[in-house]
């Protein structure tokens, strides 16, 4: 969290837990349109009102394991 922050500085880390009183801010954007997360955790990238989820991608060579190296990059091609 604090290396994405330190790294870009317009990019903010928030974590929400949908088990307890956030629970409306459990969801994501698509195309747009706000939809509710369907399995957690999840990690989005917002942009523009759409959101773009970390997940294993073999285009990018994402192995979907959430390690710092991997989370840093995600952010660095989708920011």
């Amino acid at each position: 969290k604090n290396l994405i922050k330190s790294k870009y500085p317009d990019v903010e880390v928030v974590d929400i837990n949908c088990d307890n009183p956030q629970k409306n801010k459990c969801f994501s954007y698509v195309n747009g349109k706000q939809q509710t997360l369907e399995g957690v955790p999840t990690i989005v990238l917002r942009k523009n009102n759409n959101d773009i989820e970390y997940k294993k991608d073999p285009k990018n060579n994402f192995k979907g394991n959430r390690s710092v190296d991997e989370l840093v990059r995600f952010t660095e091609i989708n920011k």
